[in-house]
């Protein structure tokens, strides 16, 4: 059966773990026709790091000896990192070794980029004008064209999110469908009537584990992701 419209949403179910990362992480510059700054640039970052939905503090987070490119200098004050770019620099990739509660480690990346400023091109010759033709008689009008179908369309809402926390509560994923913009009656079957049935998979599987207008997803169901697929068939 044909697919006529269709929507996708993640649901997610997290722990009380570990999260890192950097404000920036990744920064292009402007360069000569060399592919080097056009001169010294600082540039500013700062580390974030979470337990669970906990902000941690310097005294919780230490940042390593932090791995640099040619033409590149870095300082390190708390969670905030400095880079000085000169203009000997042409991009590269810095490692950020970050630990926390002085047990975990993770490495973090920032990316430097130049732009390079190409050469200034020769100035061409100026071309002679062409005549200018006769004006052409208009045309007739040509017949209306039939009128096109109405644009159909699918959406995905959800009453509860779509994050979990620690393998617990639920949300129901409700379908919409539309006909030039004017919402379609789905039957708890997922029927819509003149238009096809409205079916769910899961994680990419090709059979529907659900043909109906809702479904309830459990917490409990979800390992770390699932990707629910909505699709009107008809």
């Amino acid at each position: 059966m044909a697919v006529k419209s269709a929507d996708q949403v993640t649901i997610l179910d997290i722990t009380d773990s570990y999260s890192v990362n950097l404000t920036a992480s990744s920064f292009t510059l402007s360069g000569d026709v060399n592919g080097r700054p056009l001169s010294s640039t600082t540039l500013q970052t700062s580390v974030q790091a979470y337990r669970g939905t906990q902000v941690l503090t310097a005294d919780e987070v230490s940042i390593g000896n932090i791995t640099t490119i040619t033409g590149v200098t870095t300082s390190k004050a708390g969670l905030n990192i400095t880079l000085t770019v000169g203009t000997t620099c042409t991009g590269g990739v810095l490692s950020v070794p970050v630990t926390v509660d002085g047990d975990v480690t993770f490495t973090l990346k920032i990316s430097i980029a130049i732009s390079k400023t190409g050469a200034t091109g020769a100035k061409g010759d100026t071309g002679s004008a062409g005549p200018q033709g006769e004006r052409g008689e208009t045309g007739p009008t040509g017949p209306a064209g039939a009128a096109g179908e109405d644009a159909i369309t699918l959406a995905i809402t959800s009453d509860n999110g779509t994050i979990f926390k620690n393998s617990s509560g639920n949300t129901t994923l409700t379908a919409h469908v539309y006909k030039g913009g004017v919402e379609q009656t789905i039957s708890s079957a997922g029927v819509v009537t003149g238009l096809g049935t409205v079916k769910w998979y899961k994680d990419g599987g090709t059979t529907p584990v659900a043909s109906a207008n809702s479904i309830t997803v459990q917490a409990s169901t979800v390992d770390s992701k699932a990707v629910y697929t909505c699709q009107l068939e008809g």
